[in-house]
């Protein structure tokens, strides 16, 4: 099973959608098969911003919500990169926006220290609690002002 993970992971590094549908269609388990890192293959669709494989996945079966080694979800994932299509994709299809990881981050702990301003109004759009704290007490409006995003302040606000 540890190969075809690998060989799973490299098709979706690539975007080689056809090998991810024929290797999930073969083994029906990979779907949400972890590597050794803890990376599904839904999560590594969202790292790597490969939208049609990501659909692809979440149409086989993938859960939207599994978390990686760290905690962090395909969308925590996403809104890190910032890719904004994967972020409206998985938050159309009900990604949690409450889910922390193991350091107590959540999309909006992300969003503050890396997002761009279309990803920011997303998640505020999609309810996304801009209050919660990390495991350090920081809140993600401390975050966004050590990155010194003014956009995240404002649009919190």
């Amino acid at each position: 099973m540890k190969e075809l993970v690998a060989e799973l992971q490299q098709a979706i590094r690539t975007g080689s959608r056809e090998t991810v549908i024929n290797l999930i269609n073969e083994n029906p388990d990979l779907v949400n098969e972890p590597d050794e890192r803890g990376f599904t293959p839904l999560i590594m669709a969202a790292y790597f911003d490969q939208l049609e494989i990501l659909k692809s996945l979440l149409e086989k079966g993938a859960r939207i919500n599994d978390v990686d080694g760290a905690g962090n979800t395909a969308l925590m994932g996403a809104v890190f990169k910032g890719y904004p299509e994967i972020v409206r994709y998985l938050l159309d299809k009900g990604a949690s926006t409450q889910a922390k990881n193991i350091n107590g981050a959540n999309v909006m702990t992300y969003a503050a220290g890396y997002g761009k301003p279309e990803i920011i109004d997303m998640l505020i759009a999609a309810k996304a609690d801009s209050t919660i704290k990390d495991n350090k007490g920081l809140t993600p409006s401390d975050h966004a002002e050590k990155q010194g995003n003014t956009y995240f302040l404002r649009a919190i606000s």
